[in-house]
């Protein structure tokens, strides 16, 4: 939802301080979808013991191809680019909607969760909240959203440098 969201308030961005707090936004919930596509398929292979992941990545990819192609196509045609960001946030959004509603699914992408027995506690319980205080894993924390931004980085500027500072046609 929030992936929707950032994309489609580029349609109202005004200001050059605007699209960067967008960037931030769409940048941070892509890497987090990304993190949630790759749990997922982790979870798929261990709930199923079927080696799938090269196959979701190359979904994801293919799909992003797709998507790039279907962009410079409507592009070429002369669609306003912020009807492009709406048509973007609906997809996201129908494709959400239709994850959340495969309840079938659940149990395949999803770790199986136990609850502890009211009368006795479960055995070394601790708080989520005490993983935040482990200095490795916030320095992995912090590695890897810089990784995802500037993955995210690159991926967005490029078909801008490759379309204004190469003047590439519009549909390549």
């Amino acid at each position: 939802v929030l992936t929707a969201i950032s994309t489609a308030i580029l349609y109202w961005v005004s200001s050059y301080v605007l699209l960067i707090v967008v960037m931030f936004l769409l940048l941070g919930c892509a890497g987090a979808l990304d993190v949630a596509v790759n749990a997922a398929a982790v979870n798929y292979e261990q709930n199923t013991n079927e080696k799938k992941m090269s196959f979701f990545h190359a979904g994801y990819s293919g799909s992003a191809a797709v998507a790039a192609i279907i962009t410079g196509v409507l592009l070429y045609y002369d669609v306003p680019f912020r009807w492009i960001y709406i048509g973007v946030a609906l997809s996201v959004l129908v494709i959400g909607w239709l994850v959340w509603c495969s309840v079938a699914l659940d149990p395949v992408i999803s770790y199986s969760v136990t609850t502890p027995s009211l009368t006795s506690p479960a055995p070394d319980a601790t708080p989520a909240i005490s993983l935040f205080r482990m200095p490795l894993l916030l320095m992995l924390a912090a590695m890897t959203s810089l990784t995802y931004f500037s993955e995210g980085t690159l991926e967005v500027w490029s078909a801008v440098y490759l379309r204004l500072a190469l003047d590439l046609p519009v549909l390549l």
